[in-house]
């Protein structure tokens, strides 16, 4: 199977080498080799010229000679090649069952500070590799309280002091054991991969490693990875194994889990039903059923019956992207009737119809006149207090625009997505807090921008 995410971490691994007595800076030939050298060096002052000798008679009694200060010791992770960390007598192993596996884990015995060197100890052979890393990938623990969120860089440092205990130099372990595994590995570890396929975030490393083992025709164990991996809030590292499932098995993600992801894998004329049904899936992202109708009405001049009245419904959508587009591509084809106007019955309808109109104008030519209507007869006041957050030493800035001068909405691309998630007249959107007043009609008239911590990760 082509290799959907570079395993660029092969690097932190040390390639295992055998354990030989006698190798360089080992004590063997080396140990003897450097003894010689010592004893010709002391003999022959090693090659310089002989020192004058000073009279017999009066020399100075030596001076006691101090005591050498004891070396340092180095620490575990720069402990010198000639000191091997494991004392096993690799002849005599044989790994039956994965209990035997288990038992050489603990005689191999990693910690943080010198895990990479007692795996780069260990013989360069599969047959003693290969079950040490489905040993430890079936037992589990890999999840890690020390991953960094939002960003996809790991642990920055296992704690020295970790043993096999410690889920975080397991989660490191588990990559190592990721690269010692084939695709033909895969079958035999289904309810592993199922298990690590599911690791919410921030984990993404595993994730991506167990689904990049499993290679094409394995529908059964990606649809269940996928399962798990989309519940678990993974559906961007899912959707990265859709090009290895069969038509069958993509309609089946499509139709059980609604990932947006499979239509970039189906063919229009083949799957038009489908695409229908994506224009009014909510359980889809907006930016996936916008590109369904893109699609659907890109074909030819003319628009077919049923995208059309698909379209209509879609004006109405709680989804502001997904109102806007429809709106948009219905005026683009003869209807301009559905044009955003103000909803002037609640706070949440003005909210909801401005959200809508928001969304329409960003790709939209005349926004004067689509968004001058939504605006109070008295003007717009606009208040920025996250100018202020930026600018320690300022204050809020504020402007005063008239309706017959407004051109489009202050902080257009930012209010428009705060729109999509308001309680009441408060809308937030990631990092920004917008507080907005209507008057009495429900026209907008004042807009407050605020800067705010958001907890979790910007959506993509």
């Amino acid at each position: 199977m082509p290799t959907l995410i570079s395993r660029s971490r092969a690097a932190r691994f040390p390639p295992s080498t055998p354990s030989t007595p006698g190798a360089p800076g080992r004590n063997g030939q080396a140990g003897a080799w450097l003894r010689g050298a010592l004893a010709l060096c002391l003999g022959a002052a090693c090659g310089g010229a002989q020192p004058a000798r000073l009279p017999a008679q009066g020399l100075p009694a030596p001076a006691a000679a101090e005591p050498a200060p004891p070396a340092a010791q180095a620490p575990p992770e720069q402990a010198p090649l000639g000191f091997p960390l494991l004392s096993i007598d690799w002849s005599s192993v044989s790994l039956k069952s994965n209990a035997d596996a288990l038992a050489l884990w603990q005689q191999i015995a990693p910690t943080g500070a010198d895990w990479t060197l007692r795996l780069g100890e260990l013989p360069d052979d599969d047959r003693l590799l290969k079950p040490l890393a489905i040993a430890l990938l079936r037992e589990g623990n890999f999840t890690c309280p020390a991953l960094l969120p939002c960003t996809n860089a790991g642990v920055e440092e296992v704690a020295s002091s970790a043993t096999l205990t410690d889920p975080c130099l397991r989660r490191e372990l588990a990559l190592w054991a990721f690269q010692r595994l084939d695709e033909d590995d895969a079958a035999g570890l289904g309810d592993t991969l199922v298990a690590i396929s599911g690791m919410p975030p921030p984990e993404h490393e595993l994730v991506s490693e167990a689904f990049d083992l499993v290679p094409a025709n394995h529908d059964d164990l990606l649809l269940r990875m996928n399962q798990a991996a989309r519940a678990a809030g993974q559906a961007e590292l899912a959707d990265s194994s859709l090009p290895w499932l069969s038509p069958l098995a993509l309609q089946k993600v499509l139709e059980q889990m609604h990932a947006d992801g499979v239509y970039e894998h189906l063919d229009i004329d083949q799957a038009r039903p489908s695409f229908l049904a994506a224009i009014a899936d909510r359980r889809l992202k907006a930016k996936t059923s916008i590109a369904a109708m893109h699609e659907l009405t890109g074909q030819s001049g003319q628009v077919a019956k049923d995208v059309r009245l698909a379209l209509r419904k879609a004006t109405a959508d709680p989804r502001c992207e997904v109102a806007g587009a429809a709106i948009q591509l219905l005026e683009q084809h003869g209807e301009p009737r559905y044009l955003p106007r103000p909803a002037r019955a609640s706070t949440a309808a003005a909210l909801h119809s401005l959200c809508v109109a928001a969304a329409y104008t960003q790709s939209h030519a005349g926004l004067d006149e689509v968004l001058r209507p939504f605006v109070s007869p008295q003007g717009l006041q606009v208040i920025d207090h996250a100018a202020a957050s930026e600018d320690p030493g300022g204050g809020p800035q504020g402007e005063f625009i008239a309706r017959s001068e407004l051109v489009t909405l202050p902080f257009l691309e930012d209010l428009s997505a705060a729109l999509e998630s308001c309680s009441g007249s408060t809308c937030k959107t990631f990092g920004l807090r917008f507080e907005l007043s209507f008057d009495a009609k429900h026209l907008l008239q004042r807009i407050e921008r605020f800067a705010e911590d958001s907890p979790g990760c910007a959506s993509p």
